[in-house]
């Protein structure tokens, strides 16, 4: 809820304008919001069902014959990350894979505080394929998983392994088991 006080003679005529500078009708059936006051002057703007994209600067503006007055204040709505991008396999060796993946398209208006990287089977084994998806977490929860990865097969002991690229996040072997349904493990962004 945001209120401001109005007060002048004449009774000025009152307008809330929200992030994208366009004029909250109230009277609109699909509004998220209602505006309401009282003989005191206060007027309060009160946002349903906020959502990140909601964020932004509200101004009351009050008008009457004598002038213009208006007051804005910032809104910052913080939620759950979505989805980070699918994970592309980069590299991998017998017993483990390297992810890349692009962050979340909305953080949900926080620092994404880490990752959890799935998979289907409970140990990476040489010659077996596998899918991985990701999902990050904020202090609000933990986003929908992302798509998952293309099948990634591991190579046999003895195969040849891919150069080691430093800028990514490896999976270990052992991920903790979070759940019965995946194996998964959590990393955080350094």
């Amino acid at each position: 809820m945001l209120q401001c006080k109005v007060c002048g003679r004449p009774k000025p005529t009152i307008t809330w304008k929200g992030p994208d500078q366009n004029i909250l009708d109230s009277d609109n059936s699909s509004a998220t919001y209602t505006v309401s006051s009282c003989d005191s002057g206060e007027i309060t703007l009160k946002i349903c069902n906020l959502m990140p994209q909601d964020s932004g600067i509200y101004t009351c503006i009050a008008t009457n014959d004598h002038g213009t007055a208006s007051t804005s204040a910032t809104v910052k709505v913080q939620g759950v990350p979505a989805a980070p991008n699918r994970p592309i396999a980069q590299e991998r060796s017998c017993t483990s894979v390297i992810l890349r993946w692009l962050p979340p398209a909305s953080t949900g208006n926080c620092t994404i505080s880490g990752y959890t990287v799935e998979y289907r089977e409970e140990d990476l084994s040489p010659g077996c394929p596998y899918q991985f998806r990701v999902s990050a977490s904020n202090p609000w929860g933990i986003s929908l998983p992302s798509e998952p990865s293309e099948f990634v097969r591991l190579p046999e002991y003895g195969e040849s392994h891919q150069a080691y690229d430093p800028c990514v996040v490896e999976a270990s072997t052992r991920p903790t088991l979070l759940d019965t349904l995946a194996a998964q493990c959590h990393i955080s962004p350094s």
